[in-house]
């Protein structure tokens, strides 16, 4: 099984779908998610979904838990939109801080 944290454009479409995992609203991230057989990681226990929504909430979670160990995890999974790629043109640094604890990063669309 792998670890993995999920990381959704704010502005992308909630779906709602019946018989769904609990894990993510997106059909085509929960389908990855399950083929892959990929276990959420929970960074925050005071989060209130199991996905983020705000790259910078991802980039203080993982630095956080990075503070008392080094962590790494096996996929972070982005649903892709013009909003999430402003954030990694306008802040490269936080992005390539935020790439470093994963060993897979898988963009879908």
């Amino acid at each position: 099984m792998y670890r993995g944290i999920i990381l959704l454009d704010e502005k992308c479409p909630i779906i709602q779908v019946p018989n769904f995992v609990k894990h993510c609203p997106l059909k085509s991230v929960n389908d990855f998610i399950c083929q892959k057989n990929i276990e959420i990681a929970t960074l925050n226990p005071h989060q209130l979904t199991s996905y983020y929504t705000r790259p910078f909430a991802l980039y203080f979670d993982l630095k956080k838990t990075r503070k008392d160990r080094k962590v790494t995890y096996d996929y972070l999974v982005i649903n892709l939109h013009e909003a999430f790629q402003k954030f990694t043109d306008t802040y490269p640094e936080y992005w390539n801080e935020i790439q470093s604890s994963f060993h897979h990063i898988h963009l879908i669309k």
